[in-house]
């Protein structure tokens, strides 16, 4: 049987039953961070690359067939999404599969090093899987059965404000209440407070709901219909009913910020403010950069006919979800993250269903089909991959990280049927 005591040295040691230790050189383990070493027996051990270089073990063959098989990954142990005790990585017979390495090798029972196809960790015991959280929805208490239009985060934790015909709801766990009425749209100021959209103005309410601040909107020449409290430069950045963006110092007439569409018709958009004083924005397949500096960069991340939408998460930076409508009518989903100024596949197309996204807890969500499903993304040899937390039908339209749990709105196309209420496990 194999031990998995760490021995801090150079070499893996082979020993036969009657005859002396062999000693077997490993390969170069440069750029590696995991050796997985699987023996006949169907024991499967871990050995963290990162804290020792150069690990070795000893190993007492059953009988001269009796062979190890040594995968080397790229990937650590967390990414590889393994769970190890005392050295053994654990084990379940409907778990999901090991993940191919990146090198494999096997060693015989008389202390020879050869290579081998990578995919002979495909008959590799199937390892305990991530846990996923379950989740079940409950309906919001005291809400019309109306769509909620936009939804936000409520200043100070106290839970969601939610949008339903021009009525904005304070949404918690024990209930809702009125707010505010006759409010267009509404969107995040710096600080966690929230201004809403009124007729002539916007208005500011802090921690407590209370309306601190308000400013006529009656110098501006368009509708904002989403908008952002800007960390420095222009005080707000909105995008207008007139389908362009805007920058405003909440005083005087604004200034049009013209974005270079490369030949697209414009969209609705979704807005982020950075803490650079950037304004970033998903339009349709585009995705655009204003800098403080009052540039624009614009690329294109997906093609005519998408919807797109921003999502800041800690784990994997600020994501863009793209859902496009091909000429063929057939619906694909993209799913980027930023990476070292640029944009990188964080998914496979088609992994998800919807573009709407949300980190909470720890976890990240996303829909496909009826289900609201856990995302574990890719990493280095590790496929994505997903499981159920809730079925939940339609997909929604919002979903909200908060510190009472998570927010889901939604409503079936074209019927006045809508739900509203949190989810938790």
């Amino acid at each position: 049987m194999l031990n998995v005591r760490l021995l801090f040295a150079l070499l893996l040691v082979a020993a036969g039953c009657q005859a002396p230790e062999e000693l077997v050189v490993l390969p170069s383990l440069e750029g590696m961070s995991t050796l997985l070493v699987l023996h006949t027996a169907g024991d499967l051990a871990a050995y963290d690359l990162r804290v020792e270089v150069a690990p070795t073990m000893k190993w007492t063959p059953n009988d001269e067939t009796d062979q190890l098989v040594l995968g080397l990954y790229r990937g650590t142990i967390d990414e590889l999404l393994l769970e190890v005790d005392d050295g053994r990585v654990s084990l379940d017979p409907e778990g999901p599969a090991v993940p191919r390495p990146a090198l494999a090798f096997i060693v015989s029972a008389n202390a020879q090093l050869g290579t081998t196809p990578v995919d002979r960790w495909d008959v590799a015991p199937r390892v305990r899987g991530p846990g996923c959280a379950t989740l079940r929805f409950e309906m919001g208490l005291g809400l019309p059965a109306v769509e909620a239009s936009l939804a936000v985060p409520a200043p100070g934790g106290a839970g969601v404000l939610a949008l339903m015909d021009d009525v904005v709801h304070l949404v918690r766990r024990d209930g809702s209440r009125i707010v505010a009425q006759a409010v267009t749209s509404m969107f995040e100021g710096r600080d966690g407070d929230v201004w809403l959209v009124e007729k002539d103005a916007i208005v500011r309410l802090d921690s407590r709901l209370d309306r601190v601040e308000t400013l006529s909107t009656t110098v501006l020449t368009s509708t904002i219909l989403r908008g952002v409290e800007m960390a420095s430069g222009p005080r707000f950045v909105f995008f207008g009913a007139d389908l362009e963006y805007h920058s405003w110092d909440g005083v005087h007439a604004p200034r049009a910020l013209a974005m270079p569409r490369r030949g697209r018709a414009p969209q609705y958009a979704r807005i982020l403010g950075r803490p650079d004083g950037a304004l970033w924005t998903a339009e349709g397949g585009l995705f655009g950069e204003y800098s403080a500096a009052g540039a624009w960069t614009v690329s294109e991340l997906a093609p005519i006919g998408s919807f797109s939408s921003l999502t800041e998460t800690s784990a994997y930076g600020t994501l863009f979800a793209a859902r496009t409508r091909s000429p063929t009518d057939v619906l694909t989903t993209h799913v980027f993250m930023r990476q070292d100024r640029a944009w990188e596949p964080l998914l496979p197309q088609d992994f998800l269903s919807q573009r709407v996204l949300v980190e909470h807890r720890g976890h990240l969500y996303g829909f496909n089909h009826a289900s609201l499903v856990e995302v574990f993304p890719g990493k280095h040899e590790r496929a994505a991959s997903q499981c159920v937390a809730v079925n939940l039908t339609p997909p929604p339209a919002y979903l909200i990280s908060t510190s009472l749990g998570l927010f889901a709105a939604g409503a079936p196309p074209g019927l006045s049927l809508a739900y509203t209420g949190w989810l938790s496990e």
